[in-house]
């Protein structure tokens, strides 16, 4: 699991990023 830190700080586009990079991993990992 991954863990955003300080996610209410974070600028939006940034957390979009990082949200959509979990995502990528999180699909990668269901399609192994």
């Amino acid at each position: 699991m991954v863990v955003i830190p300080d996610s209410k700080h974070m600028p939006m586009i940034e957390k979009a990023d990082r949200v959509n990079a979990i995502m990528d991993e999180f699909i990668n990992e269901i399609g192994k």
